[in-house]
């Protein structure tokens, strides 16, 4: 037999001498594909835990959860873990700012002089024209 235009010998062997051949190949991989999985799946559940409790988003555990369930499940967990990581999108979505009141360093004018727009209630500049806010134009 020639391959590459070597000549290429082959001992011939038993089915029993390659024991890691063919399905039982195919089965160990996806056990170790498996396991891997499910390792990461644990990984990923602790770090959405740590969101959840830094951000207060409680649907980042719930993301969690149903991904390591997903893990855990063969076939059928895939469609849980997709599910998941939707989950995990939306609480991205809903995370809240914490705004920290912080000093004006614009002057503040007196009460008399203040206007406010009458769309959104922003202040308003004694001679803007358009709100800061909401661009709309000031009467």
């Amino acid at each position: 037999m020639f391959a590459f235009g070597i000549a290429v010998t082959s001992p011939v062997t038993s089915p029993a001498a390659l024991p890691f051949a063919g399905i039982g190949l195919l089965i160990i991989t996806v056990l170790i594909l498996y396991g891997f999985s499910l390792i990461g799946a644990i990984f990923y559940k602790k770090s959405l835990d740590t969101l959840s409790k830094k951000s207060g988003e409680h649907i980042f555990t719930t993301a969690g959860l149903i991904l390591l369930i997903g893990a855990a499940i063969p076939v059928i967990g895939e469609i849980l873990k997709f599910v998941a990581w939707i989950m995990a999108a939306v609480g991205f979505f809903n995370i809240k700012e914490n705004i920290q009141p912080t000093e004006s360093k614009e002057p503040t004018l007196p009460a008399e002089n203040k206007k406010f727009c009458t769309y959104c209630g922003a202040p308003l500049q004694p001679e803007a024209s358009f709100c800061q806010k909401c661009g709309k134009k000031v009467d």
